[in-house]
């Protein structure tokens, strides 16, 4: 990793009774794009909001180029751009008037009129924030938080509200920002946009981080080659942890969950075939259910989270 920009050891957080991070540690180095993934509930604001310095945590450290939350705000905020999961602008400053305020605060900012035109909010510099739509007012939002190239962009759920087009436009520009060095370190529920857009991926489930690195590589790390989905049929379990190339098995809820390597899926199939006509250790029967209702792919993102929790990956929960 190249140096570090963002450095968290060993953070703590409770509320009450109520344990929200327990000994969650990353780092960041300038560049890369870092994403926090986990379902509703796993601790990814508090831990964002510890970063930005919100919320104090109850132990461990954070360091952003080598300054803590407790150098004060003028040394340690103006060390990062910040995009709250719930925030605003005064609702009658307009937009090209936000992004000209911002970017007056700043040694080295973007061109306020370049950037309004990469987040597609042109046709709006005029418009008062109170009568953008949701979209409109995130991608603004976006672009303060952008607008002074700081070193390090904190995001928490950036693409929530936004449609597919918007989606692509922010993805874009932070590849430009990251190619200047600009380190993006986001939060989303959002299995596939964190595998496609991480450098590296920290995947935190109830306040502990169970997996973190590159999303390929904690895949191979698995054995997550592919995966498949079948009906919980007597006796399919285990025969297909017997099939070569097995990586884990898991029966939630009736259905059962089989990963394995690249081809685990195919010897699969050409198995139940084989059975299907009776020459395997399923019945006939099991197999022809088996092979009308089952679903095979290449393994992601929420099946290593299934395979290392046990539960199916719910961004409601």
């Amino acid at each position: 990793m190249s140096r570090p920009i963002l450095v968290v050891r060993d953070l703590e957080k409770s509320y009450r009774e109520l344990s929200v991070l327990r000994g969650v540690s990353l780092s960041a180095g300038a560049g890369e794009v870092v994403g926090i993934v986990g379902p509703n509930g796993a601790g990814k604001t508090t831990l964002i909001e510890c970063v930005e310095g919100i919320r104090v945590p109850d132990a461990g450290s954070v360091e952003i180029l080598g300054r803590r939350p407790a150098d004060g705000p003028w040394v340690y905020n103006a060390l990062f751009g910040a995009q709250l999961q719930e925030s605003s602008l005064p609702a009658r400053i307009r937009v090209g008037e936000a992004l000209h305020l911002f970017a007056s605060m700043q040694t080295d900012p973007y061109d306020v009129t370049r950037m309004l035109e990469r987040m597609g909010l042109t046709a709006d510099r005029r418009r008062f924030f109170t009568n953008l739509s949701g979209g409109q007012k995130r991608r603004t939002l976006l672009a303060v938080a952008l607008i002074g190239r700081p070193p390090l962009v904190l995001l928490d759920e950036p693409t929530a509200g936004l449609d597919p087009h918007a989606r692509l436009a922010m993805w874009s520009l932070l590849g430009d920002c990251t190619r200047d060095g600009t380190t993006v370190v986001f939060t989303t529920h959002d299995m596939a946009e964190a595998e496609e857009y991480s450098d590296r991926v920290h995947l935190l489930d109830r306040g502990e981080m169970i997996a973190a690195g590159r999303p390929a590589d904690l895949l191979l790390q698995a054995g997550l080659g592919s995966r498949l989905r079948a009906p919980g049929r007597e006796g399919l379990a285990d025969w297909l942890r017997a099939v070569p190339g097995h990586a884990a098995v898991r029966v939630i809820e009736g259905m059962v969950y089989g990963f394995g390597d690249a081809d685990y899926s195919r010897r699969v199939l050409r198995l139940l075939e084989q059975a299907r006509v009776g020459e395997g250790g399923l019945s006939p029967d099991v197999a022809h259910d088996v092979l009308d209702r089952l679903t095979v792919g290449p393994a992601r993102m929420e099946d290593l989270y299934l395979m290392s929790t046990g539960a199916v990956y719910d961004s409601a929960n």
